[in-house]
């Protein structure tokens, strides 16, 4: 029979509320000038030979009809004019099975002898589902993997190839990873079902579609960093412009000028997105990377969280609250998962009433409950937790 037993949140150490800071956004921020579409599988052209004129090196090739202006590519394989083995190089024009261009700083020439492919610098991620569960009357489906995933909370994937009984509920496109309990499994939100899923002994495929942007910034810098988070406005497909999205890795993408410094990122969107974006005027922003601890299910049970905000200013102030945000340094905070406005000079709103926090044994960077405020010290968040052993 479970047991219940009242203990104070445990970012109140006593029995005193605590008033919910406002992290200030970055203005750290990049000029996005192009966004590489997700693709598959990675596209490679067969390259014949290479010259270079003024700064352009001129790709001759077999079949180019898979390259668009503005695509990312990386270039191997080419043996004699080694200059022209490039690492992210932006392709600024396309001859359509001919030939394709890149611009560059080297200014050393060589006779093309031999080899070279170009690939598109997409860098899809792939594992292994075994399992998947989920509760009876529930809407969390979790997944384990036969090895570490490498998936992080906010990265979109389709989970394809699972069967037996309720399958169809467990294949999805285009699912939000909620919370990552451990290297080998991952949850995410799906429809309330009153159906139970417990497949076992499964080969099934999480897949992750990730978009690689380019930017320019004006100082000698790599302005963001992996698994900051950042959103990314302004870009003609909507698809592209991202809010809260986790940086899955970065990279140098052309030798800077004296101005002018090239780099890029990849960001999780869905498979639908088929376009690539060139000459763009979008803007990429870092974000906040945490918000004000206030609780952590550390122990074996349930935590039954009560929070209750008082409002210490005249005007409506909105608090987000996220559960199951990561502790401080871990991974980056999400703000957006809960907001609630509370009225001008109110006291004791009940903000959370009794939601489950589960613990997670083997981390708890999953497990814990942080708040974020549109004005710095204005709210006041106080309660309790009926743990559930």
């Amino acid at each position: 029979m479970a047991s219940y037993s009242k203990v104070l949140l445990s970012g109140q150490p006593y029995s005193y509320a605590t008033l919910v800071n406002t992290p200030t956004l970055t203005t750290t921020t990049g000029a996005v000038t192009t966004a590489q579409a997700p693709v598959g599988t990675a596209v490679t052209v067969t390259i014949t030979g290479a010259t270079l004129t003024s700064g352009v090196i001129t790709y001759t090739t077999a079949n180019t009809s898979t390259l668009t202006a503005g695509q990312i590519i990386t270039v191997t394989g080419i043996a004699g004019f080694t200059n022209a083995n490039l690492t992210n190089a932006i392709v600024t024009s396309v001859t359509a099975n001919t030939s394709f261009t890149v611009s560059t700083s080297t200014t050393l020439n060589s006779a093309y002898t031999s080899g070279g492919t170009a690939t598109v610098a997409v860098s899809n991620t792939t594992a292994t589902v075994t399992a998947a569960a989920m509760t009876i009357n529930t809407n969390i489906m979790t997944y384990t993997t036969s090895a570490a995933h490498g998936f992080v909370v906010g990265q979109i994937l389709t989970i394809t190839g699972l069967s037996g009984t309720n399958s169809a509920l467990a294949n999805l496109s285009n699912v939000v990873v909620a919370t990552v309990p451990s290297t080998t499994t991952f949850t995410v939100e799906v429809a309330y079902s009153t159906l139970a899923v417990a497949l076992t002994t499964q080969t099934g495929t999480a897949t992750s579609y990730n978009a690689l942007y380019s930017y320019t910034y004006s100082t000698n810098a790599q302005i963001f960093a992996a698994t900051q988070l950042v959103s990314v406005t302004g870009l003609t497909t909507v698809g592209y412009n991202v809010g809260s999205s986790p940086i899955l890795s970065v990279s140098t993408l052309a030798t800077p000028t004296s101005t002018t410094y090239s780099f890029g990122f990849t960001v999780s969107v869905p498979s639908t997105l088929t376009t690539t974006l060139s000459a763009q005027a979008g803007t990429a922003t870092a974000l906040p990377l945490t918000g004000t601890f206030i609780h952590n299910n550390t122990g074996t049970g349930l935590d039954e969280v009560w929070l209750y905000a008082t409002n210490l200013t005249s005007a409506a102030v909105v608090l987000s609250l996220s559960f199951g945000a990561p502790q401080l340094g871990v991974t980056p905070f999400t703000p957006e998962l809960m907001n609630i406005t509370i009225p001008g000079n109110s006291g004791l709103t009940l903000v959370t009433p009794g939601l489950i926090l589960s613990n997670n044994a083997s981390s708890t960077a999953n497990s814990a409950v942080y708040a974020y405020a549109s004005v710095a010290n204005a709210i006041a968040i106080s309660g309790y937790v009926n743990r559930i052993a």
